[in-house]
């Protein structure tokens, strides 16, 4: 003999429908991140150099892309940066870093992403990873410059890109400035979805490198949790850092005035000491 529904049974079908509506709504920010994810992440501006700007090159990426890239060389240069940059930019809008690179002494060479600048292709991460990889490959094949020698600079998403080729690449340093645990985390905070994309955090134990982190600390795109998280993922003794107080995303540099590039040359230092005699 059967009574009448139970407490639980009702509250049950009560809220059958709620979750129906929560599993669709899970499922539809799934299709939605995978489908939406690249037109989100890069957003390449119009060009703002030319191929006659100082160290241009054309190098090709394993994929058939063939992406812009500048090398300013430092005589007697101990190391060699490799600098990827955000988001919003390009080359062009990079030239005065690499510049100031090149006045404390040593060579960098920064590239663009398929889609952005003079590069060929579309934006994607997948696109991003190769782009560095020729990058790195020039570096050590065409010019020859030892693995041990390469110090990788990565900028806001450029952060992203460098963490993953220190992940798998030899490098002798590693700088992560003002970047994410992984790009949707910027939106979310929390990894509620199961797709996601530069997933940094997860890569930084990878790093044999020593890990330099730089973060404003009123960064209003990616907040300073970010690179705390970053931080804290590196063994104490492996990892340096520089938060800037009352710095946000774009004004980093500016805030933190010649503490900045004090920082990026004492650092700099630290890694070259061992080469030295060599």
């Amino acid at each position: 003999m059967h009574g009448a529904p139970s407490g639980v049974g009702r509250a049950i079908r009560l809220f059958q429908p709620l979750v129906r509506i929560l599993v669709l709504t899970y499922g539809a920010l799934i299709v939605l991140g995978a489908a939406f994810a690249e037109r989100l992440i890069f957003v390449p501006p119009e060009p703002s150099y030319g191929a006659d700007v100082e160290g241009f090159t054309q190098l090709a990426t394993e994929a058939g892309d063939s992406v812009a890239a500048v090398y300013l060389e430092a005589e007697n240069s101990p190391l060699t940066v490799m600098y990827a940059h955000g988001n919003g930019e390009d080359l062009g809008d990079v030239l005065s870093y690499l510049v100031a690179y090149r006045d404390l002494g040593v060579s960098v060479l920064a590239f663009d992403y398929p889609g952005y600048g003079l590069s060929a292709g579309l934006p994607s991460e997948e696109g991003a990873y190769a782009a560095a990889d020729a990058a790195y490959d020039h570096l050590t094949g065409t010019l020859g410059i030892d693995s041990g020698r390469i110090v990788a600079h990565g900028q806001s998403l450029g952060g992203g890109v460098m963490v993953d080729l220190a992940s798998r690449r030899a490098v002798a340093g590693l700088i992560v400035e003002s970047s994410f645990v992984s790009a949707y985390r910027v939106m979310t905070r929390f990894p509620i979805l199961p797709v996601d994309q530069f997933r940094s955090l997860k890569k930084l134990p990878s790093v044999a490198a020593p890990v330099f982190v730089i973060h404003g600390t009123a960064d209003e795109v990616i907040a300073v949790w970010h690179g705390r998280k970053l931080a804290q993922a590196v063994p104490a003794g492996q990892r340096r850092t520089l938060w800037v107080e009352g710095a946000g995303h774009n004004d980093l540099r500016v805030v933190a005035g010649d503490s900045y590039s004090e920082a990026i040359r004492s650092y700099l230092e630290s890694v070259a000491e061992p080469l030295r005699g060599e």
